[in-house]
């Protein structure tokens, strides 16, 4: 994927965070300009599913027809906006088990992969098992995201007096 680089300033302070850029380094038509800012902040990328950018803009749930269930999750207590990468790799690895309701509700695909979806969109997650004994033993679990650079710059740290 080509990417154009403009110039901004990614500032966080407490839980608010935020990129600034500066007018002149924007397109001076407001839908171009708009298109950018969104793009940066979050929603729609080019699913028009998953949350893109920075955060702070929520994607529309998947429905059914885009997976083969869906799935939500708490972390730390707290319902998650999306998905954590150790709960999908846990379907991933019930989904490989043989009988378990993981496994009845949503299958594992010709690609070795459960397609789930989550609040934020859709995701592919995929585990090898084997069987010793009785027991069942995760060997190997596959997990993709895409990632794209947002900002290129300095970090700008406090120097020790």
């Amino acid at each position: 994927m080509k990417q154009s680089r403009i110039p901004a300033v990614y500032m966080r302070g407490g839980t608010s965070k935020g990129v600034f850029f500066v007018a002149r380094d924007l397109p001076s038509e407001p839908e171009a300009r708009d298109r950018i800012l969104m793009r940066v902040i979050g929603s729609p990328d080019r699913y028009g599913k998953h949350t893109d950018g920075m955060g702070g803009a929520m994607g529309d749930a998947a429905t059914p027809q885009e997976a083969t269930a869906l799935a939500r999750i708490f972390s730390m207590g707290v319902l998650h906006h999306a998905m954590t990468g150790t709960g999908a790799v846990a379907i991933a690895a019930a989904a490989a088990i043989p009988g378990t309701i993981v496994h009845r509700v949503s299958p594992v695909g010709a690609d070795g992969r459960v397609h789930f979806g989550h609040p934020s969109g859709t995701l592919k997650v995929g585990a090898e098992v084997r069987k010793d004994g009785n027991r069942w033993r995760v060997t190997k679990v596959m997990m993709s995201r895409s990632a794209r650079r947002l900002m290129e710059g300095w970090v700008r740290v406090p120097v020790p007096a």
